[in-house]
């Protein structure tokens, strides 16, 4: 099951997959250089540092982006972002603090890139090719 729909694919969203690639590198290099800041060891592996989870910051960036675009399952996209999240520590690739810290970086980011004109204007042509394809209730 998917959050939006089956339809939420890059092959059909090309100008919402570029973005959210070129996002996907600058969020890399946001969060390897707190990582490299904070150097908490990773619990699965020799040399990599956990904190804050770029998965957990990936995830709550996405769930805020796409609640600026359908405000009304914004619940939906949250929890999904934090059972996501949370799956990381179950499997033992993640401390907790380290989803926490990933989270409030992920909602952080977002923030700066919708406050950000330039990105504003690419996120208002990607929410138009969304909800072309997918209409906001």
């Amino acid at each position: 099951d998917t959050v939006l729909s089956s339809n939420f694919k890059a092959q059909k969203l090309p100008k919402t997959a570029a973005l959210f690639n070129q996002v996907d590198v600058d969020l890399k290099v946001a969060t390897d250089a707190a990582k490299n800041t904070f150097r908490r060891h990773h619990p699965l592996r020799d040399g990599g540092f956990s904190y804050p989870s770029d998965h957990a910051a990936n995830m709550f960036l996405y769930a805020r982006l796409l609640t600026d675009i359908y405000p009304i399952q914004a619940k939906e996209f949250y929890q999904y972002a934090k059972q996501l999240s949370q799956d990381r520590v179950i499997l033992g690739g993640h401390y907790p603090a380290d989803i926490v810290a990933g989270e409030a970086y992920g909602f952080y980011l977002a923030t700066e890139l919708l406050n950000n004109s330039s990105f504003r204007q690419k996120w208002n042509e990607v929410k138009l090719e969304i909800t072309n394809l997918i209409p906001a209730a």
